[in-house]
């Protein structure tokens, strides 16, 4: 059994995230009531611009020098959607329903005054989405592989042979996988044979 150690919170908190407009970049300053865990990063940016959150503020600084931020301009308008996660569950940018987004601009079209505005983008547990995720995700694959009574790895297999079906996860991630559906094909690959089928 594996059990995390890492906290997790049950709910989403209400934060507040104030957006600063500097004449060299974007602060954003997100403060909690509570003591919390987690991230504060440009959507699609996390690799590079990403802030940890462990107590009740955090700030993360986008300096328009950098491109590391991905901050878009429209004019004299910077803006960027904002991810603030409330857990440390994994060490991937996964965005959960308990995280926030938003959406943070600054119009620098007044030379003497900056106007900054934030909105709360929601993200609500709504069942399958379709997603395309940008950038790579490391992970272990899982291994797969027929043995014989004498626990010796096998290639073929004759009808009717007893063997067993081994699959390994040495993921940290726990094992909550389901086989749906597996299927045994011959060496020519036209006739096969359902070995699982429906979980």
């Amino acid at each position: 059994i594996k059990i995390r150690s890492e906290p997790f919170i049950p709910g989403a908190i209400e934060l507040d995230v104030q957006t600063v407009c500097n004449y060299d970049g974007i602060i954003i300053k997100v403060f909690s009531p509570v003591h919390i865990s987690g991230e504060v990063f440009p959507r699609n940016a996390h690799e590079n611009c990403s802030i940890a959150i462990n107590g009740t503020e955090a700030q993360l600084k986008m300096l328009f020098s950098s491109q590391s931020c991905f901050i878009s301009r429209n004019g004299f308008v910077f803006e960027n959607v904002i991810v603030v996660k409330q857990n440390n569950l994994s060490e991937m940018p996964v965005i959960t329903e308990y995280d926030k987004l938003y959406r943070i601009s600054c119009d620098y079209s007044n030379q003497t005054t900056q106007m900054s505005a934030t909105s709360v983008l929601q993200v609500k547990n709504m069942g399958e989405v379709s997603i395309h995720p940008q950038g790579k995700i490391p992970y272990n694959p899982i291994k797969m592989e027929l043995r014989s009574k004498r626990k010796s790895e096998v290639k073929t297999v004759i009808l009717g042979q007893n063997v067993d079906l081994r699959i390994d996860d040495d993921d940290n991630f726990g094992s909550n996988y389901t086989v749906t559906t597996c299927i045994a094909r011959d060496r020519n690959e036209r006739e096969s044979l359902t070995i699982i089928e429906d979980g």
